[in-house]
């Protein structure tokens, strides 16, 4: 049970990259009703996975026991430091693809979209891209292998269940397609 928590996230992470993959083949298609929807659903994808962490993940981590952290290796600063630092990341993340679908919004349904849009969402892509991977390593090293360290069976198995719940919580614009 310990692994699952942490296999369930990462693979995860494995699903938003296949995501972003096709975001960024849709990108140098210049096809921006394709670019719209794949960047949206990366978006929805990304939002649940932060949604999991933020709700779940965290508060079960930081919820523990302060005597668990300095007795099985991590100190209640470094996590706090660990935490504080995703949840940047997720407010930037979500921050870059609001302003990616905006500029979006604004080009659909024109006959020749400002080479601009792409070019500029492009670089916003990019810019998530890389720092994610940094984020992604901190998390899959880290973060996620701190809930074996401090979490009971039961609490693990209450986490997944929880963690799963948000995972597979797909928005209704993406259930019919």
């Amino acid at each position: 049970m310990a692994e699952r928590v942490a296999e369930v996230l990462v693979h995860d992470h494995e699903d938003l990259s296949l995501l972003l993959n096709g975001l960024r083949l849709a990108l140098a298609k210049r096809d921006v009703d394709s670019c719209f929807e794949q960047l949206d659903r990366f978006w929805a994808r990304l939002a649940m996975h932060i949604r999991a962490e933020h709700l779940h993940l965290f508060p079960a981590i930081l919820g523990a026991v302060e005597s668990c952290f300095d007795a099985h290796g991590p100190t209640l600063a470094e996590v706090n430091a660990a935490i504080e630092t995703l949840r940047e990341d997720h407010n930037f993340f979500m921050q870059q693809l609001a302003e990616s679908i905006k500029s979006f919004r604004a080009a659909l349904g024109q006959k020749s979209p400002p080479t601009g849009a792409f070019d500029s969402v492009g670089d916003r892509i990019k810019t998530v891209a890389n720092r994610l991977d940094q984020h992604n390593q901190l998390e899959e090293e880290k973060v996620y292998q701190w809930a074996a360290l401090v979490l009971s069976a039961a609490e693990l198995r209450t986490l997944n269940a929880s963690l799963r719940r948000e995972l597979d919580n797909l928005p209704p614009r993406f259930t019919t397609v």
